[in-house]
């Protein structure tokens, strides 16, 4: 059998996995082949030996150990699970509080670089270099305005 290139073939049509021309061509060849046939024929009895076998009952403290066994199967996975999202969450803190930094510092300049308009209007005094300024003009109605 270790030689027949068809071995493959045989254990897909034991289990029915053929479409029906390869199944034709798989029957042709077990008819010319006795390896072959001697290989389908082992898997029918194995396959025979599995359905008259009797599993045997289980009490239910061994189902109960069973169980556990399986939870403790599963919880390695869910604490690689959890490190996944507590990182995830660390790295999402870290991006906000950086961009909340970055934000709040940039607000602070910009307090700081230019005044409001209504602080503006308030502290607004004539000058010699303003005097030919048409915005200079509003802002000084806008000052007479405010008093």
């Amino acid at each position: 059998m270790a030689n027949c290139e068809v071995e493959i073939k045989v254990h897909a049509y034991h289990d029915g996995e053929l479409p029906p021309a390869e199944r034709k061509a798989v029957e042709e060849h077990l008819k010319a082949c006795p390896e072959c046939a001697k290989c389908l024929e082992d898997l029918r009895g194995m396959s025979r030996l599995f359905a008259t076998a009797r599993l045997p009952e289980l009490s239910p403290a061994a189902l109960t150990r069973l169980h556990r066994g399986k939870v403790l199967v599963l919880e390695p996975m869910m604490v690689h699970i959890s490190e996944f999202f507590a990182a995830a969450a660390a790295a999402l803190l870290v991006v906000c509080a950086a961009w909340l930094w970055h934000a709040s510092a940039r607000a602070e300049t910009a307090d700081n670089a230019m005044p409001t308009w209504q602080e503006a209007a308030v502290t607004l005094t004539g000058d010699a270099a303003t005097d030919n300024d048409p915005g200079a003009n509003e802002a000084r109605m806008v000052l007479a305005a405010v008093r």
